[in-house]
């Protein structure tokens, strides 16, 4: 997938004007890919003088939906690629100077900037260096889209009343930009190889919600929507078996499981995402009642 061969332009091309909501948009993007991206640059000319370029974006299939979104918003195509995974790829020249136009200033991980420049340079763009971000930046809903995760966790009793909220990295430095803004802390995962940014108490967890509440793209704002009902619904204690509440808690619970990325999880009583996992759970069903059949 090499994509098509780019000549360099004459001139420095200039950015054009870009809407408020046009703003909002890239910088989500400019996350995402900071995330999950991908800016590929070959580092020779071929016999003509020219090089290649694109951008590669993999997803798991359950999280197709947001690849789709960025197939209508940017161009480009969607290729499986192994297992269950997908990759959305942008290749065509003017497609991609768009985009260079679109997250630069924005982009800031660290090997992502790496290959950010490399790109700029190929297409005679100048490189923006990123600002200081506040707390309710769509970059930082863009990269949480990507890299980061919403659990349900035990408490001290055992009951999972509590919520985390993480983000991973390889490197420390690109999470500082979630504890400036949300505080927490950065450790470092010896079995995962990598960094993570956490938060659970309650004030931070509900700060970064808000900050997130209408930014994210991905499967996780349905988590993201369900923080505020989870806390007032543990406020009244409704997780106790004797709580009038009881039904209610768990329906959220169910509908925190029902994300989409469900095709793994054998206990989750949320409804599939996936038609994979759907036809799963029809089969699993199936032999529980076959069993029970025979008892």
């Amino acid at each position: 997938m090499g994509g098509p061969r780019f000549i360099r332009s004459l001139t420095p091309l200039i950015a054009p004007k870009f809407t408020k909501s046009e703003i909002q948009f890239n910088k989500w993007l400019a996350g995402f890919i900071d995330g999950d991206g991908y800016f590929f640059v070959s580092p020779h000319e071929t016999l003509s003088g020219n090089r290649r370029a694109y951008l590669s974006i993999p997803q798991a299939l359950w999280n197709n939906e947001i690849l789709l979104f960025l197939k209508e918003k940017l161009g480009g195509s969607i290729y499986p690629k192994h297992g269950n995974t997908n990759i959305y790829m942008l290749r065509d020249r003017k497609d991609l100077i768009k985009l260079v136009h679109q997250v630069n200033g924005y982009i800031r991980a660290t090997a992502r900037t790496v290959q950010f420049k490399a790109l700029c340079e190929l297409l005679n763009i100048k490189y923006i260096s990123p600002i200081t971000l506040m707390a309710c930046d769509p970059y930082l809903a863009g990269l949480f889209d990507a890299d980061g995760s919403l659990y349900i966790t035990s408490g001290s009793q055992g009951l999972k009343t509590r919520v985390r909220v993480e983000v991973s990295a390889k490197y420390e430095d690109d999470l500082l930009v979630f504890k400036d803004a949300y505080k927490g802390a950065i450790n470092y995962s010896r079995t995962a190889s990598c960094y993570r940014w956490v938060v659970t108490a309650t004030p931070d967890v509900l700060f970064v919600s808000k900050c997130f509440f209408g930014k994210l793209k991905s499967n996780k704002q349905i988590r993201n929507n369900l923080i505020c009902l989870f806390f007032k619904l543990k406020e009244k204690k409704a997780y106790k078996d004797n709580s009038p509440l009881k039904e209610n808690w768990d329906n959220l619970v169910n509908a925190w499981y029902s994300n989409g990325a469900d095709i793994y999880r054998k206990d989750c009583k949320g409804t599939p995402y996936t038609k994979r996992a759907r036809e799963e759970r029809e089969f699993e069903n199936s032999l529980t009642s076959a069993n029970d059949d025979q008892t």
